[in-house]
């Protein structure tokens, strides 16, 4: 499945599972639904800031759902060379952040990012 595909079956995801306590996340998933459509590639991706915003933010918030779900998101951004070097230190303190939590999918999912992290920029 192609990364847009992908990033869309996860932002609608994003858009079900974020409650009424979270509407930043729902509604920007639903924004960066219609930015995904119009990009056709991971160049497109990456200067995109405001697609990487909403996984970034659904990482930051106290449901453990939401937060796997934008790590699993923030995974596949960097493993197909979607983010802009200059998001990298925010990427890290997120990852740095689910690094040190209890939750064994959210550590998991943090890891292999890291991990494809240092690849892709090295």
């Amino acid at each position: 499945m192609a990364l847009v595909a992908v990033l869309e079956v996860d932002l609608r995801a994003l858009f079900a599972e974020a409650p009424r306590r979270y509407p930043v996340v729902k509604d920007g998933a639903e924004q960066a639904i219609l930015k995904l459509r119009s990009s056709s590639s991971a160049s497109d991706l990456s200067s995109n800031e405001d697609i990487l915003r909403i996984f970034l933010t659904a990482c930051g918030v106290r449901n453990t759902k939401l937060s796997v779900i934008g790590l699993s998101c923030l995974q596949n951004l960097i493993s197909h060379d979607a983010v802009e070097p200059s998001s990298l230190k925010e990427i890290l303190a997120t990852l740095k952040y689910w690094s040190s939590r209890i939750e064994p999918l959210a550590l998991l999912m943090a890891l292999v990012s890291f991990s494809s992290l240092v690849f892709s920029f090295t």
